[in-house]
């Protein structure tokens, strides 16, 4: 009696841990069914693209290298082309008289010294409010501390082996006859400033053209301004 209950025990334990191992192998196999996980490292790079596939009106039948250019401009280092963005230190002026005296940021106008005996005098010739364009016909825009630099500068080291991940883009990388090359996005840490490269490409003869373009966020929304734009 005590033999036929100890069996029955254990066919019960045997069935119950049979189940069990079912559940837990139907579970495993309902997770492996649903795919490859999303990747969702670097986000924030994937979700400031949506700016310039929008506003550029960028085309998603276009294909896509999916490693990025390794440099903004092959004219000078990265380093020395941000410099140029570089927000230049003001500088203050004292305005003397006999009576009074004031401090001017001499930061938007360039400043001429004039002394007499009784007064140092100043005369400004102020600057318009928009980007010069270079003899080399760069258009730029001083809006970039020291620390904006060497952030930028230090994430593209972090992310020299990045690839763009298309999934997470939607370009159609089965055309070989147009297609895009990017810039990895440079983004300054408060994610408010971004400077990207963009090539348009296409056979038979490498036709096409690239621009750079300067990106600002204000009140949550990216708005662009361009920097160069050149044809092949």
């Amino acid at each position: 009696m005590q033999r036929l209950v100890y069996l029955v025990f254990s066919m019960v334990f045997l069935v119950s841990v049979s189940c069990k191992e079912s559940t837990l192998s139907n579970e495993t196999a309902i997770a492996d069914s649903s795919g490859i996980r999303m990747d969702t490292s670097n986000q924030y790079i994937y979700d400031f693209m949506q700016a310039p596939i929008k506003d550029q009106k960028l085309r998603y039948d276009y294909g896509l290298i999916l490693a990025p250019e390794t440099v903004i401009t092959i004219e000078e280092s990265d380093e020395s082309f941000l410099n140029n963005f570089l927000i230049k230190e003001k500088v203050k002026v004292l305005l003397a008289t006999k009576t009074k005296s004031a401090v001017l940021d001499s930061s938007s106008f360039d400043t001429t010294i004039v002394i007499s005996d009784s007064i140092l005098r100043i005369n400004t010739d102020y600057k318009l409010n928009i980007s010069p364009i270079s003899a080399s016909g760069y258009r730029f825009q001083e809006c970039l501390s020291t620390e904006d630099i060497d952030y930028m500068l230090s994430e593209k080291e972090r992310l020299k082996a990045f690839n763009w991940d298309n999934q997470r883009l939607g370009f159609n990388l089965a055309n070989e006859n147009n297609w895009y090359v990017f810039s990895r996005p440079y983004i300054t840490k408060d994610k408010t400033k971004a400077i990207l490269l963009i090539r348009e490409l296409c056979k038979p003869f490498l036709c096409g053209g690239g621009y750079i373009l300067l990106y600002t966020k204000q009140d949550g929304k990216w708005t662009s301004g361009e920097v160069k734009r050149w044809i092949h």
